[in-house]
């Protein structure tokens, strides 16, 4: 239905009311409506708070910290090489002590089933005396034996170590007190002791050695020409030092 417009005249003027057509208040609703809309789009949005997150780091990054490559890693295959040095000990009844201090040398190979054990076989030459002179004695000692060792670190520059070595010895003997002579000697031996190695890189390490070796030579010896020595049982006992260089290979354990 049409309404109708009314007009507010001052007080004490007579009021007068105008008919409005349908048209005119459709008309009317689609002018208010485009100016709703004009003023909310002209207005730009209030900045509102920044959005809290709720997650934690936990939550950012549930698998953790990558994980770090351990330093200085044990690998599974080791060659040791190095220089010895024994110095025997007379305490025992029949320790045939009398040449004095010998060097010599070693060369291993260890598997390393865990980065705390390994085992192997190892070679030991070990020499005193001079065979160039007229005179006195001179002594050779060859030994081959299985090693075992516990490391008791897992990971670091330093890789601290216990061995235990079973083997059988052979030792040649040459002598002038009583004219020229030579003998040799064979028997089992024993060696247990440990050491310490220092990472250098690369897989490569030095370090420092040591061990009680006991080797027990006899009874009879195979004699050359000349005099024989005697034919009881032999104890070579003493203490072994030495600096040890060695490579390993192979993925990290």
């Amino acid at each position: 239905m049409p309404g109708r417009l009314t007009v507010q005249r001052p007080a004490g003027a007579p009021s007068t009311q105008l008919p409005l057509r349908s048209t005119d208040i459709r008309i009317m609703r689609i002018l208010c409506l485009a100016l709703a809309l004009s003023g909310t789009w002209a207005r730009p949005a209030a900045a509102g708070p920044a959005p809290i997150s709720t997650t934690g780091p936990a939550d950012r990054d549930a698998s953790g910290p990558l994980p770090r490559a351990p330093a200085n890693e044990r690998r599974p295959l080791e060659v040791v090489g190095g220089a010895r040095l024994f110095a025997p000990l007379c305490a025992t009844t029949g320790d045939a002590c009398d040449q004095g201090v010998a060097f010599g040398g070693v060369l291993a190979a260890l598997q390393r089933t865990s980065p705390f054990f390994a085992w192997g076989a190892e070679g030991h030459y070990l020499e005193t005396g001079d065979p160039t002179l007229p005179s006195g004695t001179w002594r050779r000692t060859l030994e081959v034996s299985v090693v075992g060792r516990v490391y008791l670190e897992g990971e670091g520059a330093l890789d601290p170590y216990l061995e235990l070595a079973l083997g059988y010895a052979w030792e040649r003997e040459r002598w002038t007190a009583n004219g020229p002579a030579a003998s040799s000697r064979r028997g089992p031996s024993a060696r247990v002791g440990g050491g310490v190695d220092a990472a250098l890189g690369g897989g490569l390490e030095a370090g420092f050695a040591f061990a009680y070796r006991e080797d027990l030579l006899g009874p009879e010896p195979h004699c050359g020409a000349g005099l024989c020595p005697g034919t009881a049982l032999v104890v070579r006992g003493g203490v072994l030092v030495g600096l040890t260089l060695s490579l390993s290979f192979g993925d990290p354990l």
